[in-house]
Parts: C-alpha cells; sequence; structure tokens
C-alpha cells in the first residue's frame, strides 16, 4: 500500500504525462499505469536510497518515471505482447531450456548480415541464447574492442545498422531464441557527445563524469586503487588541457568513467537501455 506521500507523487506523475502526451487510455496505457502502481513504492524506494544525499532527489525520479513512460510508448506492440507472456511467469529466464553462446560478431561471422547466415547451424547446436559482444559505434584506433561506445544508439558500421539489430531479434523470436547484447554501462568514449559537450565547458556534462580541478581527491584514490592497464594507460585520471580538469579513466585514458552519483545519468543510461530494448534485444 502506498502512503498518502506516495498516492500523491503517483497522481502528480500521471497528472504529468497525460499533460505530455495525451489522455492514458486503451489497452496498453492501462498496462504500463498498472505495472508502475504496483512497482511504485520500490522503485521510489530504490531511487531514493541511491540519491538521498540529494536536494533534486523527487525531481529527478519523477524525470525517470517520465523517461520510461517516453520510452514505453515507443515499444512495438509485438514486444508488449511478449512482455505480457513473459509477466506470467517471473521466472522464464531461468528455465532450463535456454543454452547460450557469447561470441565476438567479428570472429564469427564478420558482420550481422552475415551471422544471419548462420543462425540455422546455432539452431542445430541447440544454441537459443546469443549474447553479441559490443558492436555499439566506438572509434577507430580507440575502440578496446567496441568498449569505448562513442554511440549507443548507433551500430559499429563495419556490422551494419540498428536495422539489422531489429531484423535479427525479429528472426530469432520467430525462432524462440534470445538476442542480447553486451551493454557498457560504466564508461564512455571521449568521442561520445557527452564527452564533447563537457570538453567544451558545459557544466551539466562535465557532471556526468568525475572531474576534479586539482590532484588532491585523484591522488587519494591512486593511493588504494588498482591499475588496470599499468603498461599501456598508467594512473586512473588523465588531465584535460582544453578545461584544465583532472577525468577519472579507470581503463584506457580515451574511456571516461560515468559519475552514477549524478541521477541525470542513470536516467539517460536507462533510457538508452530501454531504447535498445525497443528494438527488439531482450
Amino acid at each position: 500500500m502506498y502512503s498518502d506521500i506516495e498516492q500523491s507523487l503517483l497522481s502528480e506523475i500521471l497528472d504529468d504525462i497525460e499533460e505530455k502526451h495525451g489522455k492514458l487510455t486503451g489497452r496498453s496505457s492501462r498496462d504500463f499505469v498498472t505495472r508502475l502502481s504496483t512497482n511504485f513504492s520500490v522503485l521510489r524506494d530504490l531511487f531514493m536510497s541511491l540519491y538521498d544525499q540529494r536536494n533534486d532527489r523527487e525531481k529527478r525520479f519523477h524525470q525517470l518515471i517520465l523517461s520510461l513512460y517516453s520510452k514505453y510508448r515507443k515499444r512495438p506492440r509485438c514486444l508488449r505482447l511478449q512482455d505480457k507472456t513473459r509477466e506470467k511467469d517471473h521466472q522464464w529466464i531461468l528455465d532450463q531450456k535456454w543454452v547460450g553462446m557469447t561470441l565476438y560478431l567479428e570472429h564469427f561471422a564478420k558482420d550481422l548480415s552475415g551471422f544471419r547466415k548462420h543462425i540455422n547451424y546455432l539452431e542445430e547446436l541447440g544454441v537459443n541464447l546469443v549474447h553479441l559482444m559490443p558492436l555499439l559505434k566506438s572509434p577507430p584506433g580507440e575502440s578496446d574492442g567496441g568498449y569505448a561506445v562513442s554511440d549507443y544508439r548507433k551500430v559499429n558500421p563495419d556490422f551494419g545498422k540498428m536495422s539489422d539489430i531489429r531484423a535479427l531479434a525479429k528472426n530469432f523470436r520467430k525462432r524462440d531464441m534470445i538476442l542480447t547484447l553486451d551493454l557498457v554501462l560504466n564508461h564512455t568514449s571521449r568521442h561520445h557527445k557527452w564527452a564533447k559537450k563537457a570538453l567544451k565547458g558545459n557544466k551539466k556534462y562535465q557532471d556526468y563524469y568525475y572531474m576534479f580541478n586539482d590532484r588532491l581527491i585523484p591522488d587519494q584514490f591512486e593511493a588504494h586503487m588498482p591499475e588496470v592497464f599499468p603498461t599501456s594507460s598508467p594512473g586512473n585520471f588523465t588531465y584535460q588541457k582544453e578545461i584544465e580538469q583532472w577525468v577519472m579513466t579507470v581503463f584506457h585514458h580515451y574511456q571516461w568513467d560515468l559519475n552514477y552519483r549524478n541521477p541525470k545519468v542513470l536516467i539517460e543510461m536507462v533510457g538508452i537501455l530501454l531504447y535498445l530494448a525497443n528494438q527488439g534485444v531482450d
């Protein structure tokens, strides 16, 4: 059961959704409202516990729910029907029928077009869950095997396009197979639009990363943090002379660590996750 405060907040958020998107009518809208109402207390408690030191936490939680609805509106009907089926058994992913394989696309089939030609082979092996390693857009020469993402909404051009992902996911669904992608959550490429804006002095996007004016806090980190690549990329911070700031770069100097102490980062990444889910990725 909600508290009076939660009931008031939920009503306020639903009113805001209707103001922005129109009346919440129809089966799909009712499904969203039902899910939100059922999980509202848990979602809010978790969010508030993460950001209990921030004065804007209620505002950001409100923004998170609005983002969830905006992504839900864009979810294809076939995927909504799949959601309904899976809702009947929340343990569906634990079924013993799933046999998984993890692979790098470029070593298995070169690109997404070539991969589609091997689906029958995977089925013959009994594989029905495929986990593709990072294939989103990353800069040549600074990709770290796809782990330095410069655009979460685009596929590496060497592999194909997002439309190829949608087609592959559709093919998988017809065969009762699961398609999963490796999603890099902890850092972006320095060539990501957020990092580029941060380098131009945009404070909003500088707060998306861990940035420091001097070495005081970085040196405190360095006293206790191991180095991932001590030879090729020593240290955990990289100086950015354009803005005279030290940015946390735990892996390589071109991979900027995201600051999840900022709720805006969480909201952005949830939006990216749901964008990919709306392409049919499981």
